[in-house]
Formats: C-alpha cells, sequence, structure tokens
C-alpha cells in the first residue's frame, strides 16, 4: 500500500519517495494499492489520536476496500 510524504519535506524528496512504491511494485510483479488519505486520513473518526495511524474503522476501510478486493481478483485470475 503506498503512503506519500509531506510537503514539508521538499518537492524533490517527496516525488522520489512517492514514485518509489510504484517502482518496487513493477520490480517485484506485486500489486500497488492506493493512497487512501480521502477514505481514511482527513476522516478522524477512522485515525487514532496521532493523526497519523488509522484506527479500527479505519483499518476496516482499507482491508474492504482495497486489500480484500486486490486478493480476491489475483485468486480468481488463478481460478482457485
Amino acid at each position: 500500500m503506498q503512503i506519500e510524504a509531506t510537503a514539508n519535506l521538499g518537492q524533490d524528496y517527496r516525488n522520489e519517495f512517492n514514485a518509489m512504491y510504484k517502482q518496487i511494485a513493477d520490480l517485484e510483479k506485486v500489486n500497488l494499492l492506493p493512497f487512501v488519505v480521502q477514505e481514511v486520513f482527513f476522516d478522524q473518526s477512522k485515525m487514532l489520536p496521532d493523526g497519523i495511524h488509522p484506527n479500527k474503522k479505519g483499518y476496516e476501510l482499507i482491508v474492504d476496500t482495497y486489500v480484500f478486493p486486490a486478493i480476491l481478483e489475483k485468486i480468481t485470475k488463478l481460478n482457485l
């Protein structure tokens, strides 16, 4: 699952950091799940008080919306 660097780290670093996930996913031939900032990180009801990590509701949304469908798609392609 991709994360993104914050703007305060500088645009050059941010661009390189953000691009790294696609490069690694392509190299390792794995699915890359998108950064879920809108659905989780901007909704405080889905975040821990630290403002950085999702809480139970946030992780449930991530798994139900992104992780489980990606796994199901791979299994379906394998005809399991």
